[in-house]
């Protein structure tokens, strides 16, 4: 990919998703290396990757794909990788590998310099380990986090101690429970789920109020997906109105869409297959007109893919969120190895990345 996509804000259609194709494939030295998260800046012109094993965070150009430099945290590891709306700052968590095999407890969030290669300030308060990290604000400086005893809290980038929190006691005493939370597109509210079901959203400008609205989606999650389902992830919309939607990924292979203002169920997206309880990714598109998420299932590669690997390799699946009948578009491919374990949309240019054992970039065959 030699040349910038096309510019941002683009309402994409069912033909241009269906032209998408893998641009650009990077991975971290010769040993096999894996990644666990990724994120592009508000500009649309880096992304960050965190990995697994390599205990490091590389910053890529988007436009003109290549390594720009790499944040090494070899005593915490890396996990969770977000950018400040600054080019040159990254937040983010300890690996769950490193928290394995050290006798450091890591349950803070580190703020660090790309310029530097230094940490600015440490984000403490959690008791247990970091479930959990949602993006920046789009608007100011304030981002969420949710460890794994059901503790939510609210933080500002330019302070040590949290503007707010929120403890769900019954996380602690519930089998497989935890908490999970997101910010919306716009930045005027957040979302905060516990995995057994309740829903609640939030008033980003005034979170002490409590939730302004909220919803028990454990009948939903039965009725629909069957017995022992959980809520996995929750994405919201850029469409923040009756047309958009909440997508509620679960730890079955169906997906759920709410509606944004009643919380109240729209349509099931399906078409995912899953063999193991990993987390599976998902992502809206920007226009909020589109749904990709990871799939378990590996399809052959079609014949007109120039990539050196023949075979089968993992699928992501891309919906449409056109309600009442969202469908299946198009497959994209990602490696033969294992499936997607991150994926984001670059939020100002036709551009999609995906990372596990290897980061792609996926963009329209017209700007190839």
């Amino acid at each position: 990919m030699s040349s910038t996509s096309k510019s941002s804000r683009v309402m994409m259609t069912s033909k241009m998703i269906k032209s998408f194709k893998c641009a650009s494939t990077f991975q971290e030295g010769k040993k096999l290396s894996t990644f666990n998260s990724i994120d592009f800046h508000p500009s649309g012109t880096l992304f960050a990757v965190a990995g697994s094993s390599s205990s490091t965070i590389s910053i890529y150009d988007a436009l003109n794909p290549r390594l720009l430099t790499r944040l090494k945290s070899q005593v915490t590891g890396t996990k969770h990788v977000r950018f400040s709306h600054s080019k040159d700052a990254v937040f983010f968590v300890g690996s769950d590998e490193k928290a394995e095999a050290s006798t450091i407890e890591d349950s803070c969030i580190h703020y660090a310099s790309l310029h530097t290669n230094q940490f600015v300030r440490h984000f403490k308060g959690h008791d247990s380990r970091i479930t959990c990290l949602s993006r920046l604000h789009a608007k100011n400086n304030t981002f969420l986090s949710c460890d794994e005893n059901g503790t939510m809290k609210l933080w500002d980038l330019r302070g040590n101690s949290p503007k707010s929190q929120l403890t769900v006691s019954s996380i602690k005493k519930t089998t497989n429970a935890r908490l999970i939370a997101a910010n919306d597109v716009t930045g005027f509210i957040f979302a905060v789920a516990e995995s057994t079901g309740m829903l609640r959203l939030f008033d980003s400008n005034d979170p002490s109020r409590g939730a302004f609205l909220e919803k028990d989606l454990a009948p939903l999650l039965r009725r629909e997906c069957g017995p022992d389902t959980r809520i996995e992830a929750i994405y919201m919309s850029p469409k923040d109105d009756e047309k958009g939607d909440i997508i509620i990924t679960t730890t079955k292979e169906a997906i759920i869409s709410l509606n944004p203002v009643t919380l109240n169920f729209q349509c099931l997206l399906q078409g995912r297959t899953r063999h193991t309880p990993n987390f599976l990714p998902a992502c809206v598109s920007p226009d909020g007109n589109f749904l990709v998420g990871a799939s378990e299932l590996k399809r052959p590669l079609p014949v007109s893919y120039s990539e050196e690997s023949r075979g089968a390799v993992y699928s992501m699946l891309v919906w449409s969120l056109k309600k009442p009948d969202p469908k299946v578009q198009t497959y994209w491919y990602g490696t033969s190895l294992t499936p997607p374990r991150a994926m984001q949309w670059n939020p100002r240019y036709t551009e999609f990345a995906s990372a596990c054992c290897a980061v792609k970039l996926f963009i329209p065959k017209s700007v190839s």
